[in-house]
This record gives C-alpha cells, sequence and structure tokens, in this order.
C-alpha cells in the first residue's frame, strides 16, 4: 500500500506517469510509469544544491555523488559548493568550542562541541581532497 500511495502522490505532483502495462503471472498486468521532465528537472537541480548540514555528508551528498559519477558528470562543482555551504557552520562550531574551553567547561557540551568541529575539519579536508582529485568537465 506504502508503493502505491507513493506512486499515486508522484503521479498527482506530475513526476511520473504511466507509458505502458505488462503481464504479470502473480497478479493484474503491471503499469509501467517513467519520470516526466518535471522530475527530471527536479532531480537534476537537486543533485547541484549541498546539503545543507555536516550530518547529511554521508547520505545525501554521497548519494549525488553517485548518482553524478553514475551519470557521467563531474563532481568538483559540487564539492565546491558544498564546501563554500558549510564554512560557516564549521566556523560557528570553531567558535562555539572555543567559547567553551575558553570558560574552562569541561562537561558533555565541551566534548559534544569538540567532536562536531573535528568532525566538520575532517568533512571539510576530504571535499577539499576530492575536489583536489576530481576533473573540472566532462
Amino acid at each position: 500500500p506504502l508503493v502505491y500511495r507513493a506512486v499515486g502522490r508522484l503521479e498527482e505532483l506530475g513526476l511520473v506517469e504511466a507509458v505502458g502495462s505488462e503481464p504479470s503471472t502473480t497478479g493484474p498486468p503491471r503499469t509501467t510509469l517513467r519520470a516526466t521532465p518535471a522530475a527530471e528537472d527536479l532531480v537534476q537541480r537537486w543533485l547541484e544544491e549541498p546539503v545543507a548540514h555536516v550530518r547529511d555528508v554521508r547520505s545525501e551528498l554521497l548519494v549525488k555523488l553517485v548518482f553524478l559519477a553514475r551519470a557521467g558528470r563531474p563532481p568538483a562543482d559540487l564539492l565546491g559548493r558544498q564546501r563554500e555551504a558549510l564554512r560557516p557552520v564549521r566556523d560557528a562550531l570553531a567558535a562555539k568550542r572555543a567559547v567553551l574551553e575558553k570558560s574552562g567547561s569541561q562537561g558533555p557540551e565541551t566534548v559534544v562541541a569538540a567532536w562536531r568541529h573535528h568532525f566538520a575539519d575532517a568533512v571539510d579536508g576530504l571535499l577539499e581532497a576530492m575536489s583536489d582529485e576530481m576533473p573540472r568537465n566532462a
């Protein structure tokens, strides 16, 4: 039922359309769907948009990079935009960590702040290394 509801919603949004059917040995004929031009445009815009949070790099950005690779599109531009998008986040995490350390706090907030700051720095380093390794255009 979830799949049928999702497909129905995608049809309502004009993102998929039925293009035919094929027989099934286990039930009614199966409807063949395809993405509409609007869906293809939406996907292309999504592929070019950096993620908003460091925590989304592992899931969402990784998926975008895989899809770009499968499409034969270089990821260097996305990687550069991603670094720029995360720069204010890194700066804010560094500032918060500095405030906590300056106050002498050694509680859980300080540990979490250090973790988040180091993680953001590691992500930036990875994005920089990947940018250096990737071609700029196809």
